[in-house]
């Protein structure tokens, strides 16, 4: 086999674009910044939280966080809300 063949048989020719179906994920979190919420699950540390209306998944600074605990989001990384608990 000519070593061309070869390259194109180890390379993705799928196309991912919009046209294609393809959507990248909500990438404007800052929305939710300093907004506050209660887990929907255990933080261990990612899980979800209820904020409003809405499920948002999260991930706690490293600390295990239980379901029905009150939670501030501190800051994005990325596409990641990290939370922390609210301590009344």
């Amino acid at each position: 086999m000519s070593k061309k063949k070869i390259i194109n048989r180890l390379v993705l020719k799928d196309r991912t674009d919009t046209d294609s179906g393809y959507t990248s994920p909500n990438m404007d979190n800052r929305k939710y910044l300093g907004v506050e919420g209660v887990t929907l699950t255990k933080l261990r540390p990612a899980g979800e939280m209820r904020i409003g209306e809405e499920r948002v998944d999260v991930i706690s600074e490293g600390d295990f966080i239980d379901e029905g605990v009150r939670v501030r989001v501190i800051g994005i990384d990325g596409t990641r809300n990290i939370v922390r608990r609210i301590y009344e």
